[in-house]
């Protein structure tokens, strides 16, 4: 795992994942940072929350229960 320090250009993608995805797929403020995160450092987010990160098409991602 990396630290990665919540900048103003990841809030601001975090902000835009909300507005996208928020109602469509309940990906709440922490996700959306999250995934801002991931698209930010071009890092490969692993998870078992599917259904929240998969309609994000800008992100690298990898289902844990695959492993």
């Amino acid at each position: 795992m990396e630290r990665v320090e919540a900048t103003v250009t990841i809030v601001r993608k975090a902000a835009e994942y909300r507005k996208d995805f928020g109602k469509k797929c309940g990906i709440g403020l922490i996700d959306a940072v999250i995934a801002a995160s991931a698209y930010y450092i071009e890092a490969k987010l692993v998870t078992r929350n599917l259904k929240h990160f998969a309609p994000i098409a800008d992100i690298c991602l990898h289902n844990l229960k695959s492993t």
